[in-house]
């Protein structure tokens, strides 16, 4: 587990399998978005202890291209304790070309049965408005969390960093990177625009199931050019 770099006192590297329960719980906390909602958990029709094991298992499949895969994270150790982790992937940078949106679909797709994923597919309808279309070709942020009692040191902003650095090692035509956000998670959006990044689109949502099962019925998308 060698260091990608270092933040003070805090050692940034990529994530191993030996860190699934600390990202699991990084990708709840972010669906939840401080809040008591779990998006995903309804999109699945499964409660947060029956989602563990499909968390796990999409970890452990490291699928490249979306917000679930291994590789895709980088994480933040303090003295051998993880305490912050965010993924990324550049949308359609992947062998097949296909966007975050249906290697998700597919990976949903082997865990439900016909008529879960005919659910799933149904209530995915509802949310055509609300999502925000990923744009082919930017470095896109997702999951990202810390632990609160490191918030506030500056170890998201570290994290960030290190990520664009190694994409663009791998990619130096990359020139764009996009964070979506729930509209009412402001510490975060701000921290993003304290790193220069700019609101560029909003999308909302009145549908009750989206009021009823999100943390928020509005998002926000952030982006800035990388050069």
């Amino acid at each position: 587990m060698s260091a990608i770099g270092h933040y003070k006192e805090f050692v940034i590297r990529k994530a191993t399998e030996q860190d699934i329960d600390f990202l699991i719980s990084v990708i709840c906390h972010a669906e939840k978005s401080g809040t008591d909602k779990f998006p995903l958990s309804w999109l699945l029709g499964k409660t947060e202890a029956e989602l563990y094991p499909v968390l796990e298992y999409f970890l452990k499949e490291d699928i490249e291209g979306l917000e679930f895969a291994l590789s895709g994270f980088f994480v933040a150790e303090y003295h051998g304790v993880v305490v912050a982790a965010i993924n990324t992937w550049i949308e359609k940078q992947n062998a097949l070309r296909l966007s975050s949106a249906l290697i998700k679909a597919h990976l949903f797709k082997n865990i439900l049965t016909p008529a879960e994923f005919q659910t799933f597919q149904q209530k995915a309808t509802l949310l055509t408005n609300f999502v925000i279309e990923r744009e082919e070709q930017a470095l896109q942020f997702e999951y990202g969390y810390t632990l609160p009692e490191f918030q506030g040191k500056g170890i998201m902003s570290a994290l960030n960093a290190a990520q664009i650095a190694h994409h663009h090692q791998l990619y130096p035509e990359l020139r764009k990177m996009q964070v979506h956000i729930f509209a009412n998670n402001k510490q975060s959006i701000a921290t993003y625009q304290k790193a220069g990044l700019s609101i560029v689109k909003q999308t909302f949502s009145d549908h009750p199931e989206v009021v009823a099962h999100f943390p928020y019925h509005a998002k926000v998308l952030l982006e800035k050019n990388i050069l």
